[in-house]
């Protein structure tokens, strides 16, 4: 990889994520290349103005590749001490998701090029209940590089993060009548709202177009 794309993965540039993108994926065939429907999506992540950005779209888009595991990843590389929050309906889901994080973070020649510095803190804690940590990160901070959990669970309380990912907060088993989407608003109002960190955070939400009418007008 030239140099001058090194240095474009590692600008805060939607060309640069865009970038980033596809060299994570590069040994793909036939190889990835950056959506054109996530185009706007990059231009709002990398607008730091905006501090809430929702995302719809249908089902086998590539969001969640792209919001949970390359946004993840290219934001806590840039800034090792970005702490990152992913939130979804089921917690094998996102645990998934931060999972495939790690693999890049853990095992990608091309992330190693690009983010040298940046690597596995097994020594603070390297796991998927536990939450993935870096190298870098200045002393004091409590809260994982990346941890992923389900709307309902235990890891949940206490935490904070600068960036709070919600991916697929609605899932059959939480959003089949009226009342269950009712408790999912509720969740998100009463507990997911406060895991900003202290110091200010932005929110990433994303649903499919598949969540039903009746779970869509509560939002």
């Amino acid at each position: 990889m030239e140099q001058d794309g090194v240095e474009l993965c590692r600008s805060g540039t939607p060309a640069g994520l865009a970038c980033f993108y596809e060299l994570m994926f590069a040994d793909m065939e036939p190889k990835w290349k950056f959506p054109d429907h996530l185009v706007p999506v990059a231009l709002g992540i990398c607008d730091t103005r905006i501090n809430k950005l929702m995302l719809i779209v249908a089902p086998g888009s590539g969001k969640s590749q792209f919001l949970s595991i390359v946004v993840p990843a290219w934001m806590i590389g840039r800034d090792p001490n970005m702490t990152v929050l992913g939130i979804s309906g089921g917690e094998a889901l996102m645990q998934g998701f931060q999972k495939a994080t790690m693999n890049i973070v853990e095992q990608s020649p091309s992330w190693k090029r690009v983010f040298p510095n940046v690597r596995p803190d097994k020594t603070a804690g390297w796991s998927t209940e536990g939450g993935m940590f870096v190298t870098g990160r200045r002393p004091g901070i409590p809260d994982a590089s990346y941890l992923a959990c389900g709307i309902d669970s235990k890891y949940l309380t206490g935490k904070h993060a600068k960036l709070v990912i919600v991916d697929d907060l609605h899932n059959k088993e939480n959003s089949a009548t009226s009342e269950q989407c009712e408790k999912v608003v509720l969740a998100y109002s009463n507990t997911i709202l406060g895991r900003a960190d202290p110091m200010g955070a932005r929110y990433l939400r994303s649903e499919e177009r598949r969540v039903g009418k009746e779970c869509r007008s509560r939002w």
